[in-house]
Parts: structure tokens; C-alpha cells; sequence
């Protein structure tokens, strides 16, 4: 599992993310479909799951819902509408960060 506090840089008190911790964030990979954006997934799923966050994590394919997130390159991520990554696929332990990051910055 992975610890938040240390994926943030908050080593102080060690508190491993519990997946049955309820979570209100949404995550979205968005992708044409494509095996590179099939990858974005898979790697967030993997990120995410520790988290307790898999189960708020959908696969947007829809041009339009991507264009109104102002995605502007694909693959890309976003967690609670805001896009926090495009036109790459991260690592899983970099993808873990990202989420985490953009959880703290939402206040989750």
C-alpha cells in the first residue's frame, strides 16, 4: 500500500491510505481509446486502488467531454475536473503523486 503522508512528503506521521476509506473525488482518463490512453487507465487503476480511489475512476472516450475539460492533448487525467495530466503516461508511483497531489490541493 502506499502511504500518503510519504507520497507527499509529509513523512512525520505514517498513515497508510485504508481502501475502504470513503473518497468524493472523481478521477477521469481521458482517451480516444487508444492503447496509449487503454495504458493511462491501467496505471491510474493501479495508483488509484491503494488509495481507496478505484471505484471513482471512469474512461472517458467522448471528443466532447474531453473539449469541455480543456483537454487539448490525449491521453490526459483529471481529478475533479481539473486536468492535472496530458499527452503522456506517467509511472504508477508518479501517477500516485499526481492524484495525491491534486486530492490535497481539492482539500480530499
Amino acid at each position: 500500500m502506499f502511504s500518503i503522508r510519504k507520497i507527499l512528503g509529509m513523512a512525520g506521521r505514517e498513515e497508510v491510505a485504508d481502501a475502504s476509506a470513503p473518497r468524493n473525488a472523481r478521477i477521469k482518463v481521458i482517451g480516444s481509446g487508444c492503447a496509449r490512453c487503454r495504458s493511462l487507465l491501467a496505471v491510474v487503476r493501479e495508483a488509484a486502488g491503494p488509495m481507496g480511489l478505484s471505484s471513482s475512476i471512469e474512461y472517458v472516450t467522448d471528443i466532447r467531454q474531453a473539449a469541455a475539460l480543456g483537454v487539448m492533448s490525449m491521453p490526459a487525467l483529471a481529478v475533479d475536473g481539473k486536468v492535472v495530466l496530458e499527452g503522456r503516461v506517467p509511472g504508477r508511483d508518479e501517477a500516485a503523486r499526481i492524484i495525491a497531489s491534486a486530492l490535497k490541493e481539492a482539500g480530499k
